[in-house]
């Protein structure tokens, strides 16, 4: 940040970043805001966010390494939960983090007195749509590079390999704590399902373009309750997901989602009574296994007496019948949950 933008700063700087983990840029960054600002307000992005190979440090873990790397009293660290497919909701999520934080602080936020400052992929300009009320900075060109795909390189990474990313990419006081995941539970899951992941992207490395795969997954309702598989299979293996898959050739969206509904579940919905719709959706990175763009479909089986019977099969290790008042973003596989956020509202 310069001076110039310092002389005339807002009195709170609004740090974005998912910190996983937390790197030598994202310290430069919010080190330099508190040198420019009164006040920082550091929001940790994806809170909910089931553990993979890109989220591989929990939200404990991830905000341990801000509090081991930022000492100074006027920065305040805050848990930020995804909305992935509506922004508005997000931004609404991020005004009133930093609405608390400022009263705490005695600073009520007003028009011109909070910049915002996106510490990973995001630009100013993405910033400046959601708060216009803000300022949107730009990153200081002498921060270091981001580290694309830092948690999934470490993990695949050799011992000495490994060592030399924590030295040149993790501040000194957050190395220890990033490391004591070598030695947790999760790392052996995480580093085979990071194998799995390389080695299918690897088959498709031939391609003479990057593939767009085509999938469907569908919600079906009960009343207050949802029809959901846990995953058996590589990637998020254990998971909640939406009963779905690959589109076959030869075949149309409908029936696909009818098909991959009896494979999962069981359940043949060719002659119930039912209320359908479809939407889309296609983050691009909504899947690690390449760019996936998803048609999910929509059953209402609330006029029927009883939820009907239903039993994993194929990929689905269980399904079941789950209230949606149960429901947790950190059990969900990808954007599974995102999905549930836009099509039923929920929190």
């Amino acid at each position: 940040m310069s001076t110039e933008v310092a002389a005339t700063a807002p009195r709170i700087a609004v740090c974005i970043g998912r910190f996983q983990p937390v790197t030598r840029r994202h310290l430069f960054l919010i080190e330099a805001a508190l040198a420019a600002y009164d006040r920082v307000v550091v929001l940790c992005a994806g809170a909910a966010q089931p553990c993979d190979p890109p989220n591989a440090w929990s939200l404990p873990q991830r905000l341990a390494m801000l509090a081991a790397c930022l000492p100074d009293p006027r920065c305040r660290v805050l848990a930020l939960a995804d909305c992935w497919y509506e922004d508005s909701r997000w931004a609404a999520r991020v005004e009133a983090l930093v609405a608390d934080a400022c009263a705490v602080s005695g600073l009520p936020p007003a028009s011109g007195q909070v910049a915002c400052l996106g510490l990973e992929r995001a630009t100013p300009d993405y910033y400046a749509t959601l708060f216009p009320h803000w300022q949107a900075l730009a990153p200081d060109p002498a921060a270091p590079p981001h580290a694309d795909d830092l948690g999934p390189r470490l993990l695949a990474a050799a011992p000495a390999a490994r060592a030399a990313l924590l030295a040149s990419e993790i501040p000194a006081a957050a190395q220890a704590l990033v490391a004591a995941l070598w030695d947790s539970p999760v790392a052996e899951a995480l580093a085979i399902e990071q194998a799995f992941i390389g080695e299918y992207r690897q088959r498709w490395a031939a391609a003479p373009f990057p593939p767009v795969f085509v999938t469907v997954d569908t919600l079906v309702l009960w009343r207050d309750q949802i029809l959901l598989v846990r995953r058996g299979r590589l990637p998020g293996v254990g998971l909640l997901a939406l009963p779905g898959g690959f589109l076959d050739p030869g075949e149309s969206l409908a029936e696909a989602a009818r098909r991959e509904l009896a494979e999962e579940t069981g359940l043949t919905l060719r002659d119930a009574p039912l209320a359908q719709a479809v939407r889309v959706f296609d983050h691009p990175l909504r899947s690690r296994r390449g760019r996936t763009i998803t048609h999910v479909w929509h059953f209402d089986l609330s006029a029927l007496p009883a939820p009907p019977q239903v039993a994993g099969g194929d990929d689905a290790a269980e399904a079941r019948w789950v209230p949606l008042a149960e429901l947790t973003a950190s059990a969900f596989f990808e954007d599974h949950y995102a999905i549930l956020q836009t099509m039923l509202g929920l929190d």
